[in-house]
């Protein structure tokens, strides 16, 4: 059970949760949107991309630039033409959305260039990271684990897969998730860029395809084993990302 003295953006063995984008992150993005002139905030809730020119979102929570659009975004389309934005921001957005393709589709249509982040399968496997809470691994109203992850042709590609509610019943290295998040903030998330023609493009991971949830004699991994696997490949592909475009560049 949570001790509810502790505040909610700190672990229970001490230390803050790194909740917010870590500022040379931030600094980073502000770079690669500066000059650019019309800039989409796409689901930006308290916090709004300071560069941005517009926003849309859902009807609920703040939203506080007059240009604000209200979509849905698992059944509407962007309200916006091809290519009409500059620069695209999406921040911790389509692992919300019961159905991500539609969105991730539209953010390659009306932005000629732009950034997607969302949270790493670490900070998803990790118990205790969302807001006052029970020790319930990662989010709890997110419904996929994300990753980038390089095809054959080298091209970052983003994948889904869904968050099964057994998740909770399955066994990791506990310990080690804790520490490395508590060590390197820039760990808990997923970075993912595209300008001019290269789109975002996607994998949806599906039971009985690529792993099952329940062990078996089979040739298909587990569900366990398969996130142990795609987080590890998750993790070195952040790593590098992070030194080689934002440190190198911040």
């Amino acid at each position: 059970m949570h001790n509810f003295t502790i505040p909610k953006d700190e672990w229970l063995d001490g230390g803050k949760k790194q909740w917010k984008q870590p500022a040379d992150v931030l600094a980073w993005t502000i770079k690669l949107a500066k000059g650019k002139k019309k800039i989409l905030d796409v689901g930006p809730g308290e916090f709004v991309f300071p560069l941005a020119t517009h926003t849309c979102g859902w009807q609920y929570g703040p939203q506080v630039l007059e240009t604000n659009k209200v979509v849905d975004f698992t059944n509407q389309l962007l309200p916006y033409e091809d290519n009409e934005f500059d620069f695209v921001y999406c921040r911790h957005t389509l692992e919300d959305l019961t159905y991500p393709f539609l969105l991730l589709n539209e953010l390659g249509r009306v932005g000629k260039a732009g950034y997607i982040e969302t949270p790493s399968i670490m900070a998803e496997l990790c118990r205790e990271v969302d807001a006052s809470s029970p020790p319930y691994r990662g989010f709890h109203h997110h419904v996929w684990f994300t990753w980038v992850e390089c095809d054959k042709n080298d091209t970052p590609v983003w994948h889904f897969c869904h968050k099964f509610p057994v998740i909770e019943h399955l066994k990791f290295n506990e310990s080690y998730l804790r520490t490395v998040l508590k060590k390197h903030p820039h760990l808990w998330f997923n970075y993912y860029t595209w300008d001019g023609n290269k789109a975002p493009g996607f994998r949806h991971h599906m039971h009985d395809k690529d792993f099952c949830l329940a062990p078996r004699e089979s040739v298909t991994p587990t569900y366990a084993d398969f996130l142990a696997e795609k987080c590890r490949i998750s993790t070195d592909y952040n790593e590098k990302f992070y030194k080689t475009h934002i440190v190198t560049r911040t």
